[in-house]
């Protein structure tokens, strides 16, 4: 009985391999193939990260780039900003010096024209005639 127990069991063994074997060989190829696309997804997404990556470094330095243009293009405008201010400056300083100059010398013309008029008074008032004789500034 033993053997044929033991025969039985060997034939469910072998029914089991002759159904089982069959079917993971025929199953390999969908395996394989799934294993092949699993990969592949991989491969895509890590490529995906690594365009990503790269992309957002370009731009990145894109930004970098213009960040320092525009930095530079800031530092020129205030280096011409201060330049200016100091011509301004210079020339606000001549200005003042030259309505200093302009007034000092409009006093100086008023108070040789008040001698003139008072040398022409002494001159007539000695009876003679001056040979200068002061015309008035029109519309003064």
């Amino acid at each position: 009985m033993m053997n044929t127990t033991t025969d039985a069991k060997l034939d469910t063994i072998q029914i089991l391999l002759i159904i089982i074997i069959p079917s993971i060989i025929a199953a390999m190829p969908s395996i394989i193939s799934s294993i092949a696309a699993w990969k592949d997804r991989r491969k895509r997404k890590a490529e995906s990260l690594a365009d990503e990556s790269t992309a957002a470094e370009k731009v990145s330095s894109a930004w970098e780039k213009l960040a320092g243009d525009l930095q530079t293009r800031i530092d020129k405008m205030e280096a011409r900003q201060i330049l200016s201010d100091d011509r301004q400056k210079k020339s606000d300083e001549r200005q003042q010096k030259m309505e200093a100059k302009l007034d000092r010398q409009g006093k100086r013309i008023r108070y040789l024209e008040h001698g003139v008029q008072t040398l022409i008074e002494q001159v007539t008032s000695m009876g003679a005639t001056p040979n200068f004789i002061l015309e008035e500034e029109k519309g003064e």
